[in-house]
C-alpha cells in the first residue's frame, strides 16, 4: 500500500495503519511536502521517482506485488492523474484511490490527455505533449465530496488552478481505458447508503466514482470516516 499525502502534508504510515492491519503500508514523503503537478514548490520528478519505488517495494519479500495499492489525497490524488496517463505499462499497480481531488485542464483538453515533454522545469510545468495513456490501466476508485471547498466537485478554478470536476475526471479515466459509451448522468449513479451514490464504467479497466454529498475536502471527513475506512479495508484487504 502506497499512501501519497496531500500538500503541505508529511509521511505518516499510522493514516492508514489504524484500519489497514494486514497490509505492507510505504508512505513516502513528496519534497518540499509536495507533489509536482502544475505550479507547486516541489519540481522533483515524482512521475519517476513512484516508479522506481515500485520497483523497489518488488525486493521486500514480504510484498504481494499483484495487490500492490496506490491511494492519494489532494495534491497526493493529483499525482495519481499523472500516474495514469503519463506511466507506461506494465505500471504494476493493481488499483488506484484518489480522494478529493480531479484532473487540472493542463492534463486534458482540446479532446486530448497530455504531460510535459520537459521533466525538468524549474517554473511551472507547461503540459505540452499529447499522449494517449497505456491501456489497460490500474483499477480506479476515486472519492470526492459535493461541499469540497477547495478542490470544487463541480469543477472551476481552485489552488489558482482550472479543475475538470469529479464527473468529467472519471468518464476520461474510463474512456482512457476502454470505456466506449456515454458519460452516466448525475442522477443515475446508484445509492448505495443515504448521501454516498456510485458511478461504475467497465471498460478493459474498472473505473468507479464515489459521490459524497456534503463531504469537505477532507477524505476522512467525519460524517463518512466510517463508510470510507469499512470501505477501504475490505476492498484492500479483503
Amino acid at each position: 500500500m502506497i499512501d501519497l499525502h496531500g500538500s503541505g502534508g508529511n509521511a505518516n504510515t499510522q493514516r492508514l495503519s489504524r484500519f489497514l492491519t494486514n497490509s505492507i503500508i510505504v508512505a513516502p514523503q513528496g519534497y518540499e511536502s509536495q507533489w509536482n503537478i502544475v505550479k507547486e514548490n516541489s519540481k522533483a520528478p515524482d512521475v519517476a521517482f513512484i516508479g522506481e519505488l515500485i520497483t523497489k517495494l518488488a525486493g521486500i519479500k514480504q510484498a504481494n506485488m499483484e495487490e500492490l495499492t496506490v491511494l492519494g489525497t489532494s495534491n497526493g490524488a493529483g499525482l495519481i492523474s499523472r500516474l495514469l496517463i503519463e506511466m507506461k505499462n506494465p505500471r504494476n499497480m493493481k488499483r488506484v484511490i484518489p480522494m478529493v481531488s480531479c484532473m487540472v485542464e493542463q492534463q486534458y483538453n482540446t479532446n486530448s490527455f497530455w504531460m510535459p515533454a520537459n521533466q525538468d522545469n524549474t517554473g511551472e510545468n507547461i503540459f505540452d505533449n499529447s499522449v494517449v495513456p497505456d491501456s489497460p490501466g490500474p483499477e480506479v476508485i476515486y472519492f470526492h465530496g459535493t461541499e469540497d471547498k477547495t478542490i470544487p466537485y463541480v469543477g472551476g478554478p481552485g489552488l489558482g488552478l482550472s479543475f475538470l470536476g469529479a464527473q468529467t475526471t472519471t468518464f476520461l479515466y474510463a474512456k482512457a481505458f476502454g470505456y466506449a459509451g456515454a458519460q452516466i448522468a448525475d442522477n443515475a449513479g446508484t445509492v448505495v447508503e443515504t448521501g454516498v451514490t456510485k458511478y461504475e464504467y467497465s471498460g478493459t479497466s474498472k473505473v468507479t466514482h464515489y459521490k459524497m454529498l456534503d463531504m469537505s475536502h477532507n477524505a476522512f471527513d467525519a460524517k463518512y470516516k466510517t463508510f470510507i475506512e469499512s470501505f477501504l479495508k475490505t476492498t484492500i484487504e479483503g
